[in-house]
């Protein structure tokens, strides 16, 4: 077990990340050192989406790279996409801006959804979004008529 100085930066960061981990998991997060880093597993989608989309198009993986390169206004290259889905490029990690580009053009949201259930959320597709508006929205409008009803006894009450 290391010692460190009260104030060190060290013993700060440790505090910093305790504090951070414990609202986590007072907050209902079952959160642990390194549980945001998903990295293997965008790594992953992407390979797998990559070769998806190839086989359904038959496209080549060059092409594919110039197709992702115009949604981002980017020059993105073959060895650049293989450098983000290699395993052993642990360096060479996906720019967080390629995934919602890969999404839309491979038509696979996985990678978003990878992103963000460490935060607690989710991705909805559009006629998932669609129905969870109209739910959102029938749950409002059930408030604000409970609250006219109550309105309405408190008016009679005043009678």
């Amino acid at each position: 077990m290391a010692i460190t100085k009260k104030n060190s930066p060290t013993s700060m960061a440790k505090v910093r990340q305790s504090s951070f981990l414990t609202l986590l998991l007072d907050e209902g997060h079952n959160m642990k050192p390194g549980s945001f880093d998903a990295d293997k597993q965008l790594r992953a989608w992407l390979s797998r989406a990559i070769a998806k989309y190839s086989s359904r198009v038959n496209k080549s993986r060059h092409v594919i790279a110039g197709e992702l390169g115009e949604l981002l206004d980017w020059e993105i290259s073959k060895s650049m996409l293989d450098s983000w889905t290699a395993e052993s490029h642990g360096v060479n990690r996906i720019p967080a801006l390629v995934v919602p580009a890969a999404c839309a053009l491979f038509g696979d949201y996985e990678g978003l959804r990878i992103l963000c259930a460490p935060a607690m959320c989710q991705v909805l597709e559009s006629d998932q979004a669609i129905y969870a508006e109209i739910a959102k929205q029938e749950a409002e409008r059930k408030k604000i008529e409970q609250n006219i009803q109550t309105l309405k006894l408190r008016a009679q009450a005043l009678k």
